[in-house]
């Protein structure tokens, strides 16, 4: 069978759809069936106007129609697509064999659609029949058929009139019961009255439809006169009278009555009864009235004849919105354990999905089944489902509801927003992905992300994903992995240069080894290779071992031997057991000079490598392979102590707290004992994840048990850190004054961030000049703009300016050094206070001369937006460094300060080109607008340049291209 949409496959818009079912239907009523062919030329023009179909054979064709067949007397579930794709591919001599049937398919046994719908898809069949002159009094039976079984309302008089034949005895049958259904008395009595003149017997079937509709409008008081009738007419009720009733009971609405009239007749109620009355009930959202129904009835599961039936009613009520009920049947006639792993009430959850029930309620029922253990992997399954039918937002709210998401679960996501809206929507999915606390892993940035993403200019990438929040740890290697295969090499190196990153050899080895290219700058490998070895140090070993066996050359084997030469330059070493491999790959060789060159370099490395051999050392391998290690050890019931010492190690310099405890766990049970070098790497875990009183205990414990070890210095400042934030300000004085007594305090460079942080924590003005001053006294760092930047940034908190550039003359008296220079500056302007804009700018030019005070006005002028005052200042500067101010452009591109940028370019539009580099200005404002990705901005300002009659540097043209075209943007016709 063929699924698909009856609106796709009618090729109409939605919109015509319900203008055509507004024409035909009223309180869904047929009120002109004349107008009926009418319908069918719209639906004809439409279809014109339409998709282009693709030609199917007439074995297909007849396969549909056995397919149909097969499943209309089976009662097997119909689909609209097949429907659909007959009476589109049909011809005459096709339609006049199976017009009934394609009409009657339209009924009941296509669950996924709701009654008007269906009636709307028999109305197009009926519409071609009649255009093709195929309709005689059958049709119009199997219409009427179709509209009873649709629930659809029908005015019999228009309905006689508009008949193109004579109507017989089963029209009229039809007509009445099709009146009755809905409870419609007086047509019923305008009917029956028509009946009589035709000398129509009033025979048992007509008095049931009768009961039926009189127990819909009067319940059991309406009922009992037709009952009285019927004895009159010696016509005795049956089963099928009281079946009526019952049904018309349930239609009525009245429980007490509807239970009175099944404890009465319940010996007549059937299976298949039973499952007509769940789908009123059901429909009417009596459903609740069905646990007293079972009592009563005793049917308390289904049989296997009628399964097929039942699960039809529980998807076709899912379709009319009343998935409560279907899920309530469900779990009452099917047991759990009835069904296999995974598939309780699946199919009803995938029908939910397909009918777009709010995903909140699929969330709900889910959860209850998995609280019920009936099903505990729904969620993933249906999250599948949702991905291929091509529900998104459904897609993301079930995936927001499962547990432990993977990146790999994002995968469909990017695939489909990569699709629709290139660059722009995979940055939209990573956004989403950060914010549900999952990170992208290599490969969902390389595969994913990165080869859907512009990398014209790999550094500026680079900038967006970070701007979303990945580090650039994540996204070095994945981007310089991608540039590798793209044989981009010098821009990869380039990144290499830039940050000082390691990168994954895991990821970046494999890409490196399958594109390598002879012709290569060795250098440039050289640069990739040293940064892998930090993160796998047989990095080298294999490139060598393999890139030799690609040397089938002698211009080949000469780029071998200058590789081996910058290796050797950069003092990188090869184990010997390497160096022996290579050894012997050279002698399988062909001998030459070249040759021999190779082979007394590879036998001078010294062997002291940092390198592991064939199976490394532990201290040799990273995360992922202490894992590995660690469960090979366990499996074989081996010493784990130092696999269990270097991973708590290494996940205490990672941050992984989580992990930590459960190894510390298993280190503890193990009988081990923790060395002090342990006990401060844990302690220093627990002060990067604020456990304060954790990392204290383990201060106290290494100090009473290991008296003599020395803390790492940063580690003690980080702890007098956290004290400070946690307001124990007294208590981290103590702690770095008694650090300080048992050693000398080497301080240096690696601590001033550490510092910085410390002072930066302080938020009190006499306690910040109190650590500071002891910091300085006990060597734990030296004045200079970073640390002194705190002693000022606390007075900016407050707005204290006055008491902020006092502090900055002391710094520059007693130190030569200007902290926070511009920042200050910009507040100050901010404020309008010149005199002290004067004074700051008068003593920073004693450390830095009056000439190189120029930019930082210029960029404190732009940065508060003072565009008028900026321009007389420009007016009056005799020179400004080109150098600087290019650098100045470029830190508000990485800080994306748009207005200063755009303030300067305001400022600067009347003057001279020699004053402001207007072209990297200008450049500097479109690089913003593409790393935000937006188009509408950047498009605005292209034209402003054009209106403004500037001349457009090509670097602006060649961002702005780029931006629409990986954003997938229409430019505006008068700059296309």
């Amino acid at each position: 069978m063929y699924r698909s949409s009856l609106f796709k496959i009618l090729n109409f818009s939605n919109l015509t759809v319900i203008r055509v079912c507004g024409r035909l239907t009223y309180n869904n009523r047929i009120q002109n069936i004349s107008e009926i062919k009418t319908t069918y030329e719209i639906l004809k023009h439409f279809g014109s106007c339409g998709m282009n179909y693709s030609q199917h054979t007439k074995t297909d064709l007849t396969c549909v129609i056995e397919n149909l067949i097969s499943a209309y007397k089976q009662r097997e579930r119909i689909y609209v697509g097949a429907i659909e794709h007959v009476l589109k591919e049909s011809n005459f001599e096709l339609l006049k064999n199976h017009g009934i049937l394609l009409m009657k398919c339209c009924g009941p046994l296509v669950v996924d659609h709701t009654p008007k719908a269906r009636q709307l898809l028999c109305v197009a069949i009926f519409a071609k029949l009649k255009s093709l002159n195929l309709v005689d009094v059958q049709h119009y039976n199997t219409y009427l058929q179709v509209s009873i079984e649709n629930k659809m309302r029908i005015n019999y008089a228009e309905f006689l009139e508009q008949m193109s034949c004579e109507p017989n005895e089963q029209t009229f049958r039809l007509l009445l019961k099709a009146v009755c259904e809905v409870g419609d008395i007086q047509q019923a009595f305008k009917i029956v009255t028509a009946m009589k003149e035709n000398k129509f017997l009033a025979n048992e079937e007509l008095f049931n439809v009768l009961v039926l509709a009189h127990a819909i409008r009067g319940g059991l008081n309406g009922v009992a006169p037709i009952l009285k009738t019927m004895q009159s007419a010696h016509v005795s009720a049956s089963d099928n009278t009281f079946r009526m009733i019952i049904r018309g009971l349930a239609l009525y609405g009245d429980k007490a009555e509807f239970m009175k009239s099944l404890r009465m007749y319940s010996n007549v109620i059937q299976e298949k009864d039973f499952i007509h009355l769940l789908m009123v009930l059901g429909t009417k959202g009596f459903h609740s009235w069905f646990s007293e129904m079972i009592e009563i009835t005793g049917l308390k599961q289904i049989s296997k004849q009628n399964a097929e039936e039942f699960t039809l009613l529980c998807i076709a009520l899912i379709h009319l919105g009343n998935s409560e009920a279907a899920l309530l049947y469900y779990k009452q006639f099917v047991e759990p354990s009835s069904v296999p792993t995974g598939d309780f009430a699946f199919p009803l959850l995938h029908e939910m999905v397909i009918a777009q029930i709010e995903p909140k309620k699929i969330i709900d029922v889910i959860s209850d089944l998995k609280k019920e253990d009936s099903n505990t992997v729904a969620l993933e399954r249906l999250l599948g489902v949702a991905l291929k039918e091509g529900f998104m937002d459904t897609a993301w709210e079930l995936l927001k509801a499962v547990t432990n998401i993977r990146p790999h679960y994002f995968w469909p996501f990017l695939l489909r927003a990569s699709k629709e809206r290139r660059e722009i929507g995979v940055l939209g999915v990573l956004e989403e992905m950060l914010k549900m606390n999952v990170r992208p892993d290599g490969d969902t940035l390389e595969y994913y992300c990165i080869h859907f993403c512009d990398t014209e200019d790999p550094h500026q990438l680079l900038v967006r994903l970070h701007k979303l929040g990945l580090t650039v740890r994540e996204i070095l290697t994945p981007l310089v992995s991608f540039l590798i295969k793209q044989s981009r090499i010098d821009l990869a190196v380039n990144l290499c240069h830039q940050y000082d990153v390691a990168l994954s050899a895991h990821h970046v080895l494999p890409s490196l080894l399958k594109n390598w290219n002879f012709k290569t700058d060795v250098n440039n490998i050289v640069v990739i290779l040293k940064k892998l070895i930090v993160d796998a140090h047989d990095a080298v070993s294999q490139v060598l071992v393999k890139v030799l066996k690609k040397c089938n050359s002698l211009d080949q084997l000469k780029f071998y031997l200058q590789l081996v030469q910058a290796l050797k330059l950069e003092k990188i070493d090869i184990n010997p057991t390497v160096a022996e491999h290579i050894l012997n790959g050279l002698r399988s060789k062909e001998p030459s000079p070249i040759l021999k060159e190779i082979e007394s370099l590879i036998c001078q490395f010294e062997g002291t490598s940092i390198e592991s051999s064939a199976i490394p050392h532990p201290r040799d391998m990273n995360l992922p392979e202490l894992e590995n290690h660690l469960i090979q050890l366990e499996s074989k019931g081996m010493e784990t102590r130092g696999v269990l010492r270097l991973l708590i190690n290494e996940h205490c310099r990672c941050g992984n707290i989580e992990r930590v405890l459960e190894l510390r766990k298993s280190f503890h049970s193990k009988g081990y004992r923790e060395s002090a070098g342990m006990k401060t790497s844990l302690m220093h875990a627990y002060i990067m994840n604020d456990h304060l009183d954790d990392a204290l205990s383990l201060y106290s414990s290494i100090k009473e048990q290991h008296p003599n070890f020395k803390i790492d210095e940063f580690k003690i400042v980080d702890l007098a850190c956290l004290l400070i934030k946690s307001q124990q300000f007294t208590r981290a004085l103590e702690i770095l004054k008694y650090e300080a007594q048992f050693r000398r305090i080497q301080g240096g460079p690696q601590l001033v961030k550490n510092c910085w942080k410390l002072l930066g924590a302080c938020e009190d003005e006499m306690e910040l000049q109190k650590l500071f001053s002891m910091l300085i006294q006990l060597k734990y760092c030296t004045p200079s703009n970073i640390i002194l930047g705190p002693l000022v940034k606390i007075h900016l908190k407050k707005e204290n300016l006055d008491k902020a550039v006092s502090v900055y003359k002391e710094c520059v008296t007693n130190y030569k050094c200007t902290p926070l220079q511009l920042e200050l500056l910009s507040a100050v302007v901010r404020a309008e206070k010149l005199d002290l804009m004067q004074e700051v700018l008068n003593y920073s030019a004693q450390v830095h001369g009056s000439e190189s005070m120029v930019v930082p006005c210029i960029a404190s002028f732009a940065q508060n937006g003072l565009y008028k005052i900026l321009g007389k200042f420009l007016l009056e500067v005799s020179a400004i460094s080109k150098e600087e101010m290019e650098k100045r452009c470029e830190r508000w591109v990485y800080e994306n300060n748009l207005l200063a940028l755009e303030t300067l370019a305001k400022a600067c539009q009347p003057l001279r080109s020699n004053v402001i580099d207007k072209p990297v200005l200008y450049t500097s404002i479109m690089k913003i607008h593409s790393i935000n990705n937006d188009c509408e901005a950047a498009v605005s300002f292209y034209r402003e340049l054009v209106r403004n009659e500037i001349e457009i540097p090509k670097n602006v043209s060649n961002e702005l291209l780029q931006l629409v075209q990986r954003c997938k943007y229409e430019l505006p016709q008068e700059l296309a």
